[in-house]
């Protein structure tokens, strides 16, 4: 089921119903932009909800593999006026391998510019997740089933450069069992990281600083403590993102199936819909009448 965190949104149902089709599995949204990969044929489509309107990519160099996730950098003509946008997707390889599969795609050439294989790290990632910010994207590492001995991390993608960094998480944040980590961009232009202590209850965030002659920081610029919500029972957060809403940032979790915004400028705390959600999978949305791309067609004609 999907829910919306912000109610002026503006997405028709008839979008929404598509989008909810088991026939489709959603990929990643940015910008206005929701991608799809078809279950039946595996094409990867763009749309826009808001519009009503689609377009089929061109064919990957590579076959897609249904569990990954994309990221968007868009691109502008140096006026702000966007031009296109490069897509990156980063699909999963066996499991215990460093090595992800990642393609890029240029929306204004209409051509896959990049496959490669390129070391992100022993741990899983949060692949559904992503954050970009200008030329980097981010993804935050996450538990996994094999129990790996691996240090938590961010790794960060340079799209321009082609390549791959690991960042040490803060020594403070160090994640223990039952511990949740998540990334958000923080006032619209720096890498947040999130991280949940079970044992305290409490959620910190962390900017990440750089540096002219040295690795990357971390500075913690703002805490949470669940235990003045009056919760009763012990908390267990399944997952975590930032969200931008209103002028204000809400910080959105899941607690036993609910989904929750605390309000990062007034310190309130809601629940965001009175359904129960399952398989949490936070997807970022805003309603835009950007194109999908040059060969558009009409959602009813699907």
């Amino acid at each position: 089921a999907f829910f919306l965190i912000d109610p002026y949104a503006g997405v028709p149902r008839s979008s929404l119903e598509f989008l909810c089709s088991s026939k489709a599995i959603i990929l990643g949204s940015a910008g206005g932009l929701v991608f799809v990969l078809h279950r039946k044929g595996g094409a990867l489509c763009v749309y826009n909800p808001a519009r009503g309107i689609r377009c089929q990519l061109p064919s990957p160099p590579s076959e897609y593999c249904t569990w990954g996730g994309i990221a968007v950098r868009f691109m502008n003509d140096g006026d702000g006026v966007t031009k296109g946008y490069k897509l990156v997707y980063l699909s999963r390889t066996p499991a215990g391998s460093s090595w992800q599969r990642c393609q890029v795609y240029d929306s204004f050439a209409r051509v896959w510019t990049m496959d490669k294989e390129l070391d992100f790290g022993r741990k899983e990632l949060h692949l559904e997740h992503p954050v970009v910010c200008d030329d980097v994207v981010f993804w935050a590492s996450s538990h996994s089933e094999s129990y790996e001995r691996f240090d938590h991390y961010v790794v960060a993608f340079d799209v321009r450069k082609e390549r791959t960094q690991i960042i040490p998480l803060p020594k403070e944040a160090a994640v223990t069992y039952l511990d949740t980590i998540g990334i958000g961009k923080w006032e619209g232009k720096s890498l947040c990281l999130i991280h949940y202590k079970m044992c305290t209850w409490v959620f910190g965030l962390w900017l990440l600083r750089k540096t002219n002659d040295g690795p990357p920081g971390w500075v913690r610029v703002h805490e949470v403590s669940l235990g003045q919500f009056g919760f009763m029972e012990l908390p267990y957060v399944s997952s975590v993102t930032l969200s931008e809403v209103a002028m204000t940032t809400l910080l959105v979790f899941t607690i036993s199936s609910k989904p929750y915004g605390y309000d990062i400028k007034d310190g309130t705390l809601k629940k965001l819909t009175s359904s129960e959600i399952y398989v949490a999978k936070l997807i970022p949305y805003s309603n835009t009448l950007r194109p999908c791309g040059e060969q558009e067609e009409l959602l009813e004609q699907i």
